[in-house]
């Protein structure tokens, strides 16, 4: 009867270190796929952190160069607005003395619309000018 007892006993134990290690397979298995989610999710935290990264400091450098080179072009205007100031008052005096109409020659006319295209361009530069980085 003992020896069965013992068996039984043995029986018991070897049952119950298999559940113990089954649990341990199963902590085991769960750490394992925690591990590879992790990898998974870092790689793709990292490529999407990467690619937004350069995305941005792509934009940063076109913005930079965008303002450089308006900045330029306000200046240009800047002199060629005060260039065309002093020719347009020169001008409406000598065709006044000539008793001519400024606004009926079509070569003045043709200026001062350029004059003001550039103006809007002068608008689009305080825009650009305006963007913080």
């Amino acid at each position: 009867m003992k020896t069965i007892l013992d068996k039984i006993n043995r029986a018991t134990e070897i049952q119950a270190k298999k559940t113990e290690l089954a649990k341990h397979e199963v902590e085991l298995g769960t750490i394992d796929d925690i591990k590879r989610l992790t990898t998974i999710y870092a790689n793709k935290i990292s490529k999407d952190y990467t690619t937004i990264f350069k995305e941005h400091t792509d934009i940063v450098n076109s913005v930079k160069s965008l303002q450089s080179k308006s900045k330029a072009a306000y200046e240009l205007y800047n002199k060629s607005y005060a260039e065309f100031n002093k020719a347009q008052q020169m001008l409406k005096k000598q065709t006044s003395d000539l008793g001519l109409d400024i606004n009926k020659i079509k070569e003045y006319t043709d200026l001062v619309q350029l004059v003001d295209d550039n103006t809007r361009a002068y608008k689009t530069y305080e825009l650009i000018a305006g963007i913080k980085l």
